[in-house]
């Protein structure tokens, strides 16, 4: 035999293992047609989420029908950089949620919801593992917890739960917050987070519970391009929540915030709340932000240094309405701040005759704050007067305020009247700002 037609069989073996694999990859579940003594195929399909989950391998990808699944999925088995697993919605699957306790595992286009007693099955999805990909699930009407949880153990910065995304999906009336993100190196980006609610009827009791949109603990986190807007004081629950956006209390280190639009409209509601309880709590770059609040009197954008020490905070190129009528200061630091950039900020109608747009207390330190614009509705300048090079009482020619379009009309005085920032190289639409020139103040770059 000539070693040509060696060769042909071998070839025709390769070829014949690799759509075997191809096809064994793909996998079904059928709440209505199913049975989990199937194989799994799209005739014989298996009935419960949870038998893909204790079968599958890397590479796999399952495929659930449209139905109620009355079961929370847990997932042990791991895929690869290569080969990551799929969880694959196909129409509108309801079912309690997943605990996810591997890596490389997907989680795609899920309707979620459960009334969970116990915080690690009540959230949404739980994450401990690395390179999991959370992306366009609808998680709603949580009982006991966040709507996705990313797990960082008791100190909540362990490498454990890193790498992950968690993007594009909807979160309404999860307990506490809507994201929970714990771990190293996390990117939450692009999620719609709504009508948090802090004591659900019939909720387990649990300890500082609060209404909040995403709790940030960890380090390395990108938190980009997500929507918080609705969480009231007049939501069924809400008893007496303190209103948060975002908030931390530490650890937490090197994480950038922007491009976020926080639209909360609550009357008690605030935008960043950054505490230094647990150290260390430092670099933390907030930019390209808009923070919109329907709150008069207290209803800061961002808070900075309660409880403990902050260090190398950069609020930067950020937008910060009271769309009401004027309420006090949009920015607050603490005693405790160290190394704080306020710079290049658009804030209209905080402060008053008696309040400073940015209030600082005595032990503040380090601070470099300018270049930032200040308009008023009612005309009355706020106390304290401006910093270096701000814009002083002027109309900052938004395009239109009353909708919340923030984006500057060619005439805005705002327009190459910024400081220019190496550490803000685009805008809120990700469109490039000039290098080693003025930029914009505010959340917007005019085009």
């Amino acid at each position: 035999m000539t070693r040509r037609s060696l060769r042909l069989p071998l070839l025709s073996l390769i070829l014949a293992a690799v759509i075997t694999r191809g096809e064994s990859t793909v996998y079904y579940v059928d709440a209505a047609m199913g049975d989990d003594a199937n194989p799994g195929t799209s005739s014989a399909p298996w009935r419960t989420i949870q038998k893909a989950a204790d079968t599958v391998e890397g590479g796999s990808v399952v495929h659930v029908r449209s139905g109620t699944y009355n079961q929370r999925v847990i997932v042990n088995r791991s895929g690869t950089a290569n080969e990551p697993i799929t969880f694959e919605a196909q129409g509108t699957v309801v079912m309690q949620g997943f605990t996810i306790y591997a890596d490389y595992i997907r989680i795609i286009g899920f309707e979620i919801t459960n009334s969970n007693t116990s915080v690690v099955d009540g959230n949404g999805i739980g994450i401990l593992g690395r390179f999991n990909e959370i992306r366009n699930n609808y998680i709603h009407d949580l009982l006991a917890a966040e709507g996705i949880w990313l797990y960082g153990g008791p100190n909540r910065d362990a490498s454990f739960t890193s790498g992950n995304v968690v993007t594009g999906n909807r979160i309404v009336r999860a307990r506490i917050a809507g994201i929970l993100v714990e771990g190293v190196n996390n990117l939450i980006e692009a999620n719609d987070i709504s009508h948090t609610v802090q004591n659900p009827a019939g909720a387990p009791v649990r300890m500082g519970t609060d209404a909040d949109g995403i709790r940030f603990f960890g380090s390395g986190h990108v938190i980009r391009r997500n929507y918080i807007h609705n969480i009231t004081i007049e939501d069924p629950g809400n008893t007496d929540p303190h209103i948060d956006a975002f908030q931390t209390w530490g650890p937490c280190s090197d994480v950038v915030i922007e491009r976020n639009l926080i639209l909360q409209m609550g009357t008690r509601d605030q935008g960043i709340i950054i505490e230094g309880v647990v150290q260390p709590v430092a670099n933390i770059t907030i930019r390209n932000n808009i923070f919109a609040t329907n709150g008069t009197g207290y209803a800061p954008a961002m808070l900075a240094g309660d409880g403990g020490a902050v260090s190398n905070l950069r609020i930067v190129n950020n937008t910060m309405a009271a769309m009401k009528g004027p309420a006090e200061y949009a920015i607050w630091l603490f005693a405790n701040v160290n190394g704080v950039i306020v710079k290049n900020n658009a804030i209209f109608d905080h402060g008053n005759s008696k309040v400073p747009y940015i209030r600082v207390d005595g032990g503040a330190s380090g601070l470099d704050i300018g270049f930032n614009s200040i308009s008023k509705s009612d005309g009355l300048a706020p106390a304290g007067g401006a910093y270096p090079n701000d814009l002083w009482m002027v109309d900052a020619q938004f395009v239109n305020l009353a909708g919340q379009d923030f984006r500057l009309k060619p005439v805005s005085p705002l327009i190459n009247a910024g400081s220019f920032l190496s550490m803000v190289s685009d805008d809120f639409d990700g469109l490039a700002r000039p290098v080693g020139a003025m930029h914009d103040i505010g959340a917007f770059e005019f085009r």
